[in-house]
């Protein structure tokens, strides 16, 4: 499954979200770690451990 991920620089760490759940941001000393970082997240959000969570989704409109 690939999901969309959204990763900035910063000095001395990245910074990361998920698209879908733009709500929750995590860092990582390391690309690696930041991805991982980022599955711990989405497991959360699909396990319904994180109540009231936001995200965002597509519309389609005719």
């Amino acid at each position: 499954m690939l999901l969309n991920i959204r990763i900035g620089k910063m000095v001395r760490c990245g910074s990361g979200i998920l698209k879908t759940i733009s709500d929750y941001m995590t860092q990582g000393e390391s690309t690696e770690e930041l991805q991982e970082n980022l599955k711990d997240i989405y497991q959360e959000f699909i396990s319904g451990t994180i109540p009231s969570i936001r995200h965002v989704a597509e519309l389609a409109v005719a």
